[in-house]
């Protein structure tokens, strides 16, 4: 066999395919060299690009906090808007927030409605609406900060319990069978003040809860307290302070007179202002009765008549003067007439004028003595003072004025005495009722009758000094409803400001509150059950209320 013997042609070929084959391994180096360069240029780009979106977003978020540090510290609580363009930043760009002008008061506007759907604060509320602009170093963003107000307990926090004043850390923030049918909110709570009677169907604590303790709905099975993140809050100013801890000054404030309750209803242009130790009455009747032409004759006969001869001379002369009536209400001698005679004479006069009716309520109210009540809702009384103190509300009557009051030691509201004037009283105007008391003077009791269907905000503030029986103090009223109603229902929200309460329902076996109680002192249940329920119907209702005032903001 022949054996193949390369000449030099092929050799050269040879040659000639690896040099073509290192030449190609060279170029296809020199393309991943490239590549790999091309690569690492890339990346160090996008490194950079990315330490930039960093940068960039960090300013952005550093705005974001700098325009909410800027609304909290200056606006939120404040009496005022924004009268003009107010830019803030931080030191060496790492922050700009440019707050546009706005005028309405955040705690107070009502001119825009909006909803919320995070579940830790009311879905309805007001609204001022604030432009802010916020910068990331290179460009600006337009942002809508929402400066939200509503009152908690008509948004659903039926027991609000504020951090407490003059703290007792030996006692519950509250006591007694509390069943609460929607949320209960603590600012400021440990297990200790959490008694076993309280139930809620939800409770919202701001701070932790340290230590086991048990939660229980209103139907009595166990809950877990909410985790919702709570906004930072204000009730505008204790003193000169701004209020962002619960701290309560809204009865009547000078310094926080735009979140003041007895602000707001002075507003309304239907208010009416008394004091407990002046007598007074108001009701259907004109203010005076001009005197007759036979009243010199008729003040001498009732001052030296016996009662039996004037009952059956006085209706020939009716109707009485004003003076005459007080003649009879002051009729000492020979004897003075009895209730039932004084009754039958002013009942004969209704509407009584307001002057006559002041004097027998007030100066001579012994003399009607336990007729003073039937008198009054036969009259048609809206309300009256008898001048020691004790002020009667009679909440059915549809003349009734928002009411601010001063020099208080006993209010008495009337509600309805059956379901038919109960649901006429639910269709009219919502009323306010606001004890303010000044000098010392407190408010120890609150006499709550029948049953109430008119939606009631009554706000109290008392001074915390003790009265003269021991152990009792002025900031501590008994609330104690009576009535021939069992389980009567109450449409009533209360904020108690440096007020607790001492609810007695024992007389009725329990009591139904429709809406709910905010305060920042003990709710105590010493008889009887409390029952809280919802207040839905917020027409005109929402205007009368103080507000907690929060912020959301939007991309726009």
């Amino acid at each position: 066999m022949k054996r193949f013997t390369p000449g030099p042609f092929f050799d050269r070929w040879q040659r000639g395919s690896v040099l073509v084959l290192s030449m190609v391994l060279a170029a296809l180096g020199t393309i991943g060299v490239a590549a790999w360069i091309s690569l690492l240029d890339a990346r160090s780009h996008q490194v950079e690009q990315n330490f930039e979106a960093i940068k960039r977003r960090v300013v952005y978020n550093n705005s974001r906090a700098l325009a909410y540090r800027a609304m909290y510290a200056n606006y939120l609580h404040a009496s005022q808007g924004l009268a003009s363009d107010t830019t803030f930043s931080l030191p060496s760009g790492n922050g700009e927030a440019t707050i546009r002008a706005f005028s309405p008061v955040p705690l107070s506007n009502e001119s825009s409605v909006r909803n919320s759907c995070n579940g830790a604060v009311p879905f309805r509320s007001f609204s001022t609406d604030v432009t802010v602009d916020l910068t990331d170093g290179v460009g600006s963003y337009s942002w809508q900060y929402q400066l939200r107000n509503y009152n908690p307990v008509l948004g659903g926090e039926l027991l609000s319990i504020h951090p407490p004043v003059d703290y007792d850390a030996s006692d519950s923030l509250t006591s007694g069978s509390i069943t609460v049918k929607g949320r209960a909110a603590f600012w400021d709570a440990a297990a200790k003040d959490l008694a076993p009677g309280l139930r809620a169907d939800q409770f919202l604590l701001p701070n932790d809860i340290v230590n086991s303790t048990t939660f229980s709905n209103s139907s009595g099975a166990s809950v877990l307290p909410l985790n919702y993140p709570i906004p930072l809050q204000t009730t505008g100013f204790v003193s000169t302070t701004p209020a962002y801890q619960g701290q309560l000054d809204i009865t009547s404030s000078a310094g926080n007179s735009h979140n003041a309750n007895a602000t707001r209803l002075t507003a309304t242009g239907n208010s009416f202002s008394l004091k407990g130790t002046t007598a007074d009455a108001r009701g259907p009747g004109p203010s005076t009765q001009a005197d007759g032409p036979d009243d010199a004759t008729l003040e001498i006969a009732v001052a030296t008549q016996d009662t039996a001869t004037l009952m059956t001379t006085l209706p020939s002369y009716y109707p009485l003067s004003s003076r005459i009536l007080q003649a009879v209400a002051a009729k000492t001698s020979p004897t003075p007439f009895t209730e039932d005679e004084i009754y039958t004479i002013f009942s004969d006069h209704i509407p009584i004028p307001n002057d006559a009716l002041t004097a027998l309520t007030g100066t001579h109210q012994a003399r009607i003595g336990s007729r003073t009540d039937e008198l009054h809702q036969a009259n048609g009384t809206w309300v009256s003072s008898d001048g020691n103190g004790v002020v009667r509300v009679f909440l059915e009557e549809s003349d009734l004025p928002h009411l601010i009051l001063d020099e208080t030691s006993e209010l008495q509201l009337f509600g309805q005495a059956d379901n038919s004037a109960a649901s006429a009283a639910a269709a009219l105007d919502p009323i306010g009722i606001v004890v303010a008391n000044s000098s010392g003077f407190g408010l120890n009791a609150v006499s709550l009758k029948e049953q109430n269907l008119r939606r009631l905000f009554l706000s109290i503030s008392t001074e915390p000094i003790p009265t003269p029986s021991p152990g009792t103090y002025t900031y501590f009223p008994s609330f104690v409803f009576s009535g021939s109603l069992p389980f009567p229902k109450w449409a009533v929200i209360m904020d108690l400001q440096n007020t607790g309460a001492r609810i007695d329902s024992s007389p009725v076996a329990g009591v139904t509150l429709v809406g709910g109680i905010r305060a920042n002192r003990k709710v105590e249940v010493t008889s009887g059950t409390l029952t809280i329920e919802r207040q839905y119907n917020f027409t005109n209702y929402e205007t009368l209320l103080s507000r907690n005032a929060w912020i959301e903001a939007y991309r726009q």
